[in-house]
Protein backbone atom coordinates (compact mmCIF):
# COMPACT_ATOMS: atom_id res chain seq x y z
CA UNK A 1 0.00 0.00 0.00
CA UNK A 2 1.14 3.62 -0.74
CA UNK A 3 0.00 6.61 1.47
CA UNK A 4 0.90 10.12 0.12
CA UNK A 5 -0.43 12.89 2.52
CA UNK A 6 0.12 16.42 3.09
CA UNK A 7 -0.10 17.04 6.89
CA UNK A 8 -1.93 20.56 6.36
CA UNK A 9 -4.57 18.28 4.88
CA UNK A 10 -7.92 20.35 5.62
CA UNK A 11 -10.22 17.64 3.77
CA UNK A 12 -8.71 14.52 5.60
CA UNK A 13 -7.14 14.86 9.06
CA UNK A 14 -3.40 13.90 8.52
CA UNK A 15 -4.45 11.87 11.78
CA UNK A 16 -6.00 9.16 10.18
CA UNK A 17 -2.75 8.55 8.39
CA UNK A 18 -0.99 8.52 11.33
CA UNK A 19 -3.55 6.31 13.22
CA UNK A 20 -3.74 4.11 9.99
CA UNK A 21 -0.02 3.41 9.76
CA UNK A 22 -0.31 2.69 13.33
CA UNK A 23 -2.40 0.17 12.73
CA UNK A 24 -0.43 -1.16 9.76
CA UNK A 25 2.40 -1.66 11.71
CA UNK A 26 0.36 -3.31 14.56
CA UNK A 27 -1.19 -6.09 11.72
CA UNK A 28 2.64 -6.04 10.03
CA UNK A 29 1.28 -5.42 7.03
CA UNK A 30 3.60 -3.60 4.40
CA UNK A 31 3.14 -0.08 2.95
CA UNK A 32 5.05 3.05 1.70
CA UNK A 33 4.82 6.35 2.99
CA UNK A 34 5.12 9.95 1.16
CA UNK A 35 4.25 12.69 3.84
CA UNK A 36 4.20 16.75 2.18
CA UNK A 37 4.98 19.03 4.60
CA UNK A 38 3.09 22.38 4.98
CA UNK A 39 0.63 21.18 1.93
CA UNK A 40 -2.69 20.71 1.71
CA UNK A 41 -5.31 17.68 -0.06
CA UNK A 42 -4.69 18.92 -3.35
CA UNK A 43 -1.45 19.43 -3.25
CA UNK A 44 -0.38 23.22 -3.86
CA UNK A 45 3.16 23.02 -4.60
CA UNK A 46 4.45 21.90 -8.03
CA UNK A 47 6.87 19.90 -6.83
CA UNK A 48 5.03 17.73 -4.48
CA UNK A 49 2.73 17.13 -7.86
CA UNK A 50 5.48 15.56 -9.30
CA UNK A 51 6.80 13.38 -6.55
CA UNK A 52 3.33 11.77 -5.52
CA UNK A 53 2.85 11.10 -9.66
CA UNK A 54 7.17 9.51 -9.85
CA UNK A 55 6.48 7.89 -6.40
CA UNK A 56 3.05 6.17 -7.70
CA UNK A 57 4.49 5.18 -11.13
CA UNK A 58 7.38 3.79 -9.73
CA UNK A 59 5.27 1.73 -6.68
CA UNK A 60 2.88 0.62 -9.52
CA UNK A 61 6.03 -0.49 -11.59
CA UNK A 62 8.16 -2.27 -8.77
CA UNK A 63 4.78 -4.06 -7.51
CA UNK A 64 2.59 -4.54 -10.54
CA UNK A 65 4.85 -4.68 -13.28
CA UNK A 66 8.08 -6.27 -11.89
CA UNK A 67 5.79 -8.35 -8.76
CA UNK A 68 8.20 -7.03 -5.98
CA UNK A 69 6.67 -6.76 -2.58
CA UNK A 70 6.50 -4.10 -0.16
CA UNK A 71 8.76 -5.12 2.88
CA UNK A 72 7.64 -3.35 5.90
CA UNK A 73 6.87 0.46 6.44
CA UNK A 74 8.75 2.95 5.33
Amino acid sequence: MLLIHGDDDRNVAFSETVNFVQLLRQQNKPFELLIFPDDVHDFLRYENWLSAFRASANFFERTLMKGERVVGGR
